[in-house]
């Protein structure tokens, strides 16, 4: 299965060059996805000797982290040596190259061992991050307790020094918060769904695509949230993920013309 995951990011693009991989016979983890009539999705998750939770600090070469633009993780990385002091580590190569912080925190109960000290594990990775996009449940989670998006969103950036606040709420759309005072929902797009499965991965991808080409943060989210928009069309994470061209006929559909 690895080596399958490895044909598929070539063939997509994806540089495989500096890739790491298993060498004590760890095994690729696996996730799979239970659908119930609504399009709605629960997980059974197999990690014994995973692979990504082998990843060492040493194992990562600083030079990969020169120009470096952003760095996406989520907190299964975390949960176990080495790969939690690798991400660490990755963290502060990207840091010290200028490079953007960017975290989904994924969080998936079923992996948790320890709650406390998972929650302490999130605040360490909170105070690195630059740009935080969790989803509603995720913030409520993170704070505590539940109260409207928009004093969530106020607290958490309180918290923490994020710069950027992408709230992801489903077929609300997500709220943007900026430090530079930029604060608004930017509203979904009404699309049938099939599985959501990747919606949120999906927008995290739109998103950052969108701000590394230029755009604004408005224009961003409307980016992240259409890649969302149809990555809930069709079942599968990856196969739902739309190509550049798809998108942009997309978005032309909606006479909105923010990709050249």
């Amino acid at each position: 299965f690895g080596q399958f995951l490895v044909k598929k990011l070539a063939e997509e693009g994806v540089g495989i060059e500096n890739l790491v991989t298993a060498k004590n016979g760890e095994k690729t983890s696996l996730a799979f996805v239970f659908l119930n009539a609504s399009g709605e999705r629960s997980f059974l998750f197999y990690r014994e000797n995973a692979a990504d939770a082998a990843l060492t600090p040493e194992e990562l070469d600083p030079l990969l982290f020169k120009d470096l633009q952003y760095l996406h993780f989520g907190v299964i990385s975390l949960l176990s040596e080495p790969s939690k002091s690798a991400t660490f580590k990755a963290i502060e190569y990207c840091k010290n190259n200028g490079g953007v912080i960017c975290f989904d925190p994924n969080i998936r109960k079923d992996l948790l061992r320890n709650e406390e000290e998972f929650r302490a594990l999130l605040n360490a990775a909170l105070q690195t991050v630059d740009i935080f996009y969790p989803s509603e449940k995720e913030l409520t989670f993170i704070l505590d307790r539940k109260m409207p998006p928009q004093k969530a969103i106020l607290e958490i950036m309180a918290n923490y020094p994020l710069k950027i606040v992408a709230l992801k709420l489903g077929k609300d759309g997500c709220l943007l918060k900026s430090r530079d005072g930029f604060f608004s929902t930017i509203p979904s797009f009404e699309v049938p769904v099939v599985d959501t499965t990747g919606a949120g991965g999906g927008f995290n991808a739109g998103f950052i695509f969108g701000l590394s080409q230029g755009m604004s943060l408005e224009e961003a989210g409307i980016l992240g949230n259409a890649v969302g928009a149809l990555v809930v069309g069709k079942k599968g994470a990856m196969t739902a993920l739309p190509t550049l061209t798809e998108l942009k006929a997309f978005l032309t559909a909606q006479k909105i013309q923010i990709l050249k």
